[in-house]
């Protein structure tokens, strides 16, 4: 099985932002246009940015690799755009995935002290309970993204980017 690595830019400035791999884009792009509304992750930050300015990210893949090579290829490639100075989003170094990410470090301790004495107020916890309404944990999340996203993701072809659209 083939797995792309992948990168993700920013359609206003064309700055590459994040580098990944999947064995589907046009389900993978369509997760990415789907951020979870908890996720306070830098990624999912400049995702819901380029959405609330009616944007998607441009996705083009950079490398085909079989499957067990993967984690590998997906290291090299986060490594060679941060030696080149990229601002990349990725949370890690690469080749572990984003299922089982928990904040360690700096991260743990800046969420923990953002969180101190905070009261959570009635519209908060009104929206963290239709956030996660009919969710099963057990069951994986998969959200599908806006019509106009699904549309522009059918007609993706591998190492072809994505136009943007108004969302």
């Amino acid at each position: 099985m083939l797995r792309f690595v992948y990168t993700l830019s920013d359609p206003r400035d064309g700055k590459l932002r994040y580098v990944g791999v999947t064995d589907n884009t046009v389900r993978r792009l369509s997760q990415h246009c789907g951020p979870d509304p908890l996720d306070v992750s830098h990624r999912a930050n400049w995702l819901r940015s380029l959405l609330a300015d009616g944007c998607v990210p441009v996705l083009a893949i950079i490398e085909e690799v079989e499957n067990g090579e993967w984690i590998e290829a997906e290291r090299k490639w986060i490594a060679h755009f941060r030696e080149l100075e990229f601002d990349l989003v990725n949370s890690t170094e690469g080749g572990d995935g984003v299922r089982g990410w928990k904040p360690q470090g700096k991260d743990l301790e800046r969420l923990r002290t953002c969180s101190i004495g905070k009261k959570r107020t009635p519209e908060m916890r009104r929206r963290y309970s239709e956030a996660h309404a009919g969710r099963n944990p057990a069951v994986n999340d998969r959200r599908i993204a806006c019509v106009a996203c699904q549309q522009e993701m059918t007609v993706v072809n591998i190492g072809r980017h994505l136009a943007t659209h108004k969302v």
